[in-house]
């Protein structure tokens, strides 16, 4: 689900009201009014009474208190179907944009199609007038129904707020009358709902993207998240305000997919510069790096992001890209070390063990899968609709392209295989049995060489960070061993640690390639900015 929202007050509308009567044939009874979107029905009552009162003196002594604004769905010959008044501090404006189109606000001479409208009555007349609201008899109603209220069978609506009949089956009947035609987009006001086909489907390609970059008001054209990205590009440029476009859902629909699709087409928006072409290729190319860090393979999706990540492009005054920031939110570490039944662990380690040649594998003393504590607690390890040689081989292409030498590769792996080592590190009890003593030892001393050594740090002070407690008071330091289960955990925190801290590294080496010194002196000037918040589907946002 994409939504994109901008804020913008200067703007008054026309509002239609009718007086007394919901008849437009009636000379003088209908009346146009400019108003702010922001303005209460209070204060549009007050309006009218003071036009009105310029050219009839009738409405010259008349109070505010005298009158009450009525929402009202009938039709032109006399019929009123539904009449409700407004608390005076509603808003009008907006209140006429929730009103159904379509049948319901038809612009047609028929008498008989209902229609909203507002209606300005006087309190003094409301109890005789009330009556005129049980005309309807129930024949009426039920054909009124029948004939406006219920889904045609044979049509799709591109908006679901237009739905003649608003319910939960008519929703989803929609959705997908809509996918079987081929449309995966449809709107909900200024809100873009995605389902995703799992194929690819032609209307990402340059004819789309020249379709949807006219600055065209939501709904002129057909439902697509180019329309959003034009939306949200040119208030941008018009209202100098900065813009967020937020993509939520469910695991696997889609949600990365279309923050690349938004990427592009934002970039394409930006007049097409050489260096917007090269900011978006970098973002573009960061995608697999993090993909790779961040993502794993889940019971509902093969390609599940496990961390949020929010995406802000920069631009100039002029609509030029002119640099961009990744952040990112939440990494789920507890998957490193664990895993949950039918799920694995990071892309990026299946990529080493399966992509590597024998001789990478060799100088990162790699193992197979099945010999890691990290990855077969579940014996889950191969994933068919996956080719893990080919997208490693993707992975270090991205790497390159968005700053990554050879040598920062090589010990960005080398890292990834500590981790894993630091998974097969076990404990034993110095005396097991009966004696009361719990302390931990490392079984396999050699392994905690081999960690060190690949972390380029001591072998003494691992071990000692492994199994021993230090504890600072105010004269002395104390040092007690862990128990076997505190060791454990222990091991399993600095895993975390590390793995966790090599991503951010990743992120912070990605951010310094799309930096541009431009790029900070326009945000200080000015600060423009469009974001994009890539929403984990495992987060409950609806909390």
């Amino acid at each position: 689900m994409i939504s994109a929202q901008s804020v913008d007050e200067t703007h008054f509308y026309i509002i239609e009201v009718f007086l007394f009567t919901f008849n437009p044939e009636v000379e003088g009874h209908r009346l146009s009014i400019e108003f702010h979107k922001r303005s209460t029905a209070e204060e549009l009552i007050e309006k009218i009474l003071d036009t009105r009162a310029e050219i009839d003196n009738n409405f010259a002594n008349c109070s505010k208190d005298d009158f009450e604004l009525f929402d009202t769905m009938g039709t032109l010959d006399g019929r009123t179907y539904r009449e409700r008044k407004m608390d005076p501090t509603e808003y009008p404006v907006i209140v006429k944009t929730l009103w159904p189109r379509g049948p319901l606000n038809a612009q047609d001479n028929d008498p008989s199609i209902p229609r909203n409208r507002f209606v300005l009555k006087s309190k003094k007349r409301l109890s005789s007038d009330q009556s005129s609201l049980l005309l309807a008899t129930a024949s009426t109603i039920d054909t009124f129904l029948t004939k406006f209220l219920s889904q045609p069978k044979d049509r799709e609506y591109a908006d679901l707020c237009v739905l003649p009949e608003l319910t939960e089956q008519t929703l989803l009947d929609n959705l997908r009358d809509r996918f079987k035609n081929g449309k995966i987009y449809t709107y909900i006001g200024p809100i873009l709902v995605a389902v995703n086909p799992f194929n690819f489907l032609p209307i990402y390609n340059p004819k789309y993207s020249r379709l949807y970059c006219q600055n065209r008001r939501l709904g002129a054209l057909p439902p697509h998240v180019f329309a959003i990205a034009d939306v949200t590009y040119h208030n941008l440029i018009r209202n100098k305000e900065n813009q967020v476009v937020v993509i939520s859902g469910e695991s696997g629909s889609g949600k990365t997919e279309s923050t690349n699709f938004l990427l592009h087409h934002l970039t394409a928006l930006s007049q097409k510069g050489t260096q917007g072409h090269t900011i978006e290729q970098q973002i573009l190319s960061a995608g697999p790096v993090l993909e790779a860090f961040g993502n794993a393979l889940t019971v509902q999706n093969n390609n599940s992001s496990r961390f949020g990540k929010f995406i802000r492009v920069n631009y100039r005054e002029n609509g030029m890209v002119c640099g961009a920031n990744v952040e990112i939110y939440l990494l789920e570490k507890s998957r490193i070390i664990s895993q949950a039944a039918g799920e694995r662990n990071y892309h990026v380690f299946y990529y080493l063990l399966e992509g590597m040649t024998d001789s990478e594998r060799k100088d990162h003393l790699l193992l197979n899968a099945k010999d890691y504590y990290y990855l077969n607690q579940n014996s889950f390890f191969a994933c068919e609709s996956l080719n893990e040689k080919h997208e490693f081989e993707r992975l270090k292409h991205s790497m390159t392209a968005v700053g990554f030498s050879t040598q920062s590769q090589h010990k960005i792996f080398g890292t990834i295989s500590a981790v894993l080592l630091l998974g097969n590190i076990e404990y034993k009890k110095l005396r097991p049995g009966f004696h009361s003593d719990e302390s931990a030892f490392i079984e396999n001393e050699e392994l905690v060489s081999i960690v060190s050594g690949m972390l380029c740090i001591c072998a003494q002070q691992l071990t000692q960070a492994l199994t021993m407690r230090r504890t600072v008071l105010k004269h002395d330091v104390v040092v007690n061993r862990y128990s076997l289960a505190e060791a454990t955990q222990t091991r399993d925190a600095l895993a975390k640690c590390l793995y966790n801290a090599l991503f951010h590294w990743i992120v912070l080496r990605i951010n310094h390639s799309l930096f541009r010194k431009e790029s900070a002196t326009a945000n200080k000037a000015n600060g423009l900015y469009i974001g994009i918040l890539d929403i984990f589907g495992f987060e409950d946002v609806g909390g």
